[in-house]
């Protein structure tokens, strides 16, 4: 579940929705806590004593716009905003395109958010403001998986949202993971049948990995499916162990390959960018884009993580390895 914590709004008025203790006791039991900066102010309550807790501060959209507008006027043509789910708030959303409208800041951007947390109206807002493309998470292609990942959407709320986005006029990527923990080949095929039925323009797909203190990662040290706690490992410097991918990892490598071939060899995904190849910089993009399909099917990326781990790991002995 994610909380926001907003700041007081009515002059004079200096309550706050949850101490840090609070939001100490959320995040231990896997919520995710949002403040706003400076919500605590009126009450002796610092963002740093949120930050402590756990929890993650949110500038407004005041800030935002104000720092936007210095990346205008030194030259800036283009932002990214990496926020995980940059629709998360939908008042501070609204609030700064409506900022960005009306202070005429006219340049691309693009963003990442969830189809469960955008509408019709908010989107039109977006455009209006300069956002060109969406980044959506979709995962998996498979009910059951999406009720296993906890994900509390189904196939069709998916489409639509990325349905409503192309008739508003975004350019769409998708985010799918490949091989979740218990998946079958049959649920890794729907998901790639659905990456290639939806209308996108860019598909990722990655291979599942158990991320530290996240309930799958728990799971799979439970069943031994890992040996030993992999990322406290990492973090002493312990390198060379197998990454802890859900699923076998020549498997998944493989079903990766699929995915990508699959995706992107249609004409209706390689005729629109041909289109583009005029333009420098979408030209850099797809070279970017063409080196990183090139290294996952012929599996150039193959031994990435134990070359750079053992590499790390001579510079930690005062070894230099080539």
């Amino acid at each position: 579940m994610i909380v926001g914590l907003p700041k007081e709004t009515k002059q004079d008025e200096y309550r706050v929705a949850m101490v840090p203790f609070g939001v100490e006791h959320m995040c231990e039991h896997g919520h995710t806590v949002l403040v706003q900066s400076g919500a605590g102010e009126g009450s002796g309550i610092s963002d740093k004593d949120y930050r402590s807790a756990g929890g993650r501060i949110v500038r407004s959209a005041e800030s935002v716009f104000e720092e936007i507008r210095y990346l205008v006027g030194v030259g800036f043509r283009e932002l990214i905003f990496f926020d995980e789910t940059f629709t998360v708030s939908r008042a501070r959303t609204a609030e700064l395109c409506e900022r960005m409208i009306a202070g005429g800041l006219k340049l691309p951007w693009t963003c990442r958010t969830r189809v469960d947390l955008v509408d019709r109206e908010l989107l039109t807002l977006m455009k209006r403001a300069g956002c060109k493309r969406l980044q959506m998470g979709i995962e998996s292609g498979s009910p059951q998986v999406l009720e296993n990942m906890g994900r509390q959407l189904d196939i069709a709320q998916v489409e639509h949202g990325f349905e409503l986005a192309r008739e508003i006029g975004f350019e769409r990527r998708g985010y799918f993971m490949l091989g979740y923990l218990d998946e079958t080949p049959e649920q890794t095929e729907m998901t790639i049948d659905l990456a290639c039925r939806m209308k996108l323009d860019w598909a990722s797909f990655s291979r599942t990995i158990g991320l530290p203190l996240t309930p799958m990662y728990e799971e799979m040290m439970r069943r031994g499916i890992i040996e030993g706690d992999f990322w406290r490992d990492y973090t002493l410097g312990l390198f060379g162990k197998q990454v802890p991918y859900c699923q076998d990892e020549q498997y998944l490598r493989t079903m990766q390959r699929k995915a990508y071939r699959r995706f992107y060899s249609r004409p209706s995904v390689l005729l629109p960018k041909m289109r583009e190849l005029g333009n420098a910089h979408r030209l850099k993009e797809y070279a970017q884009g063409m080196r990183l399909f090139l290294a996952i099917q012929t599996e150039a990326n193959r031994n990435v993580p134990s070359d750079m781990w053992r590499r790390v790991a001579g510079q930690k002995a005062g070894v230099h390895i080539n």
